[in-house]
């Protein structure tokens, strides 16, 4: 509807600006944004299966999240002041069990994730429109941060059996170190899903350092 009022370019200039608000704290501290598709994307923050380091990743989310919508609020201040309306957005936060893996085209691959735990934070985003909350969260995403949480409800999600309880952050979570906590965690060793998506952001990270060297030269 916005692309249709306001004509493609400025939707895509808006589209980017909310882009570098709401989704550069998630490529940080941790975390990797895996796709981009309209006008959401998917992030993730690997992590074990044990306590500690579901801990760390649920933490580090939820400290990016904070980051967001500090970073989004800014933004639709200087959009009010430029007399253009406000921009609304939705964000879930869940954890579990994810495969990672490149799938398309033999010439067109794309890495991303996949599984039930994908197919539920997208179902739990969807219910920030029913319940009127820029953020909701599972229990089980929930039991791993600090900080205080208000219950919104029970929600049948389409392709799960149990019910999943919905959440809301209540207040911005402690200020942690969480790239000193990830790099211990790496210390302590590390599951097959973490180091494929890890291997994954350094080669993307040594192509973006190779061809700054060659931008240089």
């Amino acid at each position: 509807m916005y692309a249709e009022k306001e004509g493609r370019q400025a939707y895509i200039d808006t589209l980017n600006e909310f882009f570098d608000a709401i989704a550069a704290p998630f490529n940080r501290n941790g975390g990797e944004i895996l796709s981009f598709l309209g006008d959401g994307f998917l992030a993730v923050y690997p992590c074990g299966r044990h306590k500690d380091p579901s801990k760390i990743a649920c933490e580090a989310a939820l400290s990016a999240v904070h980051q967001a919508r500090a970073r989004v609020a800014e933004l639709n201040n200087d959009r009010e002041q430029k007399g253009l309306s406000k921009i609304g957005y939705g964000i879930g936060l869940h954890v579990g069990n994810v495969m990672f893996g490149n799938v398309g085209l033999k010439d067109r691959l794309t890495f991303s994730a996949f599984g039930s735990a994908v197919n539920e934070v997208q179902r739990l985003q969807v219910l920030t429109k029913k319940y009127g909350r820029e953020v909701v969260a599972s229990q089980a995403f929930a039991g791993y941060c600090g900080g205080e949480w208000t219950t919104l409800g029970e929600e049948k999600l389409r392709g799960i059996r149990q019910k999943v309880t919905v959440l809301q952050p209540r207040a911005p979570a402690p200020e942690i170190n969480v790239d000193e906590s990830f790099r211990d965690a790496e210390q302590n060793g590390l599951s097959e899903a973490e180091q494929v998506i890890l291997l994954h952001r350094d080669a993307k990270k040594q192509v973006k350092q190779t061809s700054m060297e060659k931008f240089i030269q």
